[in-house]
């Protein structure tokens, strides 16, 4: 199976989230897990997780508190995953 982050991994990842509870991290982590399946993502599964983890976290209270969105409802991370899901869709794999 692919590797599932850790909340330390996704702060590297996305230092911006640093005054987030780990907590709520690990959260939307599992979150986000159980949205990317790991056979179907392939080696983006890593990366589509922290990314949807990040957009998941970006539309919480904290996440909007931090102002990390934009005012469409969009967050900063969303048109990352949706190229990583056309990529995922396609078979296309990154390695």
């Amino acid at each position: 199976m692919a590797a599932i982050p850790t909340p330390a991994e996704f702060l590297v990842a996305f230092p911006e989230f640093t005054g987030a509870a780990e907590t709520l991290i690990q959260s939307k982590l599992d979150q986000a897990v159980q949205r990317t399946d790991a056979e179907v993502w392939g080696e983006l599964f890593t990366q589509g997780v922290l990314y949807r983890a990040a957009d998941l976290l970006a539309k919480s209270p904290t996440g909007r508190a931090m102002k990390i969105s934009d005012n469409g409802g969009k967050t900063l991370y969303w048109d990352d995953l949706q190229t990583m899901k056309k990529r995922v869709a396609s078979g296309f794999r990154v390695t």
